[in-house]
């Protein structure tokens, strides 16, 4: 006995629920305090749902990420 074809893998893979998520909705990632969370919105920018809500991996303030940023003044080395 032989599967039918409106069972196929291929055809229950192709029109299952969310398979067609990423053609239709363009996620994106808004920071918010000590989190980001990535949500789906249409492509005229209507709110569609949250998709993820995480912890933003770098704990450091915004103070402490320009700290570590440094600059040097290597004119002193190039001089004629």
């Amino acid at each position: 006995m032989s599967p039918s074809n409106d069972y196929s893998y291929d055809v229950l893979t192709k029109s299952s629920t969310g398979s067609n998520f990423g053609e239709q909705y363009k996620c994106v990632v808004v920071p918010h305090g000590r989190f980001e969370i990535e949500l789906c919105l249409t492509e005229g920018g209507r709110f569609v749902s949250v998709t993820e809500v995480r912890v933003k991996k770098d704990f450091r303030t915004t103070d402490q990420r320009l700290a570590n940023t440094g600059s040097f003044d290597v004119e002193q080395f190039y001089q004629d």
